[in-house]
């Protein structure tokens, strides 16, 4: 990963992360009772572990035969990991009503 603050100040870097989207929703989340400190870091921990996996599964996976369209293996696999990524057991709206108040 490239040094964000190769082109940017760290003042700058530090500004964009305050309003990174990411974790502001984690911390919404928190607020507002849907879940708390502990559950959010489960779930920040079993994103990272996901995405480790992951990488780990693509240094090991050999490349594509040469005649094969790329397409229809990204297709594939952007399904396959769609899947598992966004898994009914990730998201969790148990404390919450259709309008999105808490129970």
């Amino acid at each position: 990963m490239a040094d964000p603050e190769q082109y940017r100040s760290k003042e700058e870097v530090a500004q964009w992360r305050t309003r990174d989207p990411i974790p502001a929703f984690g911390q919404r989340l928190i607020a507002d009772g849907v879940i708390d400190e502990a559950e959010l870091q489960r779930i920040d921990a079993d994103a990272i572990a996901r995405v480790d996996a992951a990488v780990e599964f693509a240094d090991a996976s050999p490349f594509p035969a040469p005649g094969l369209p790329i397409c229809s293996v990204k297709s594939k696999t952007l399904a396959r990991v769609a899947s598992e990524v966004f898994s009914p057991r990730m998201i969790s709206t148990s404390g919450m009503r259709s309008t999105g108040e808490k129970k």
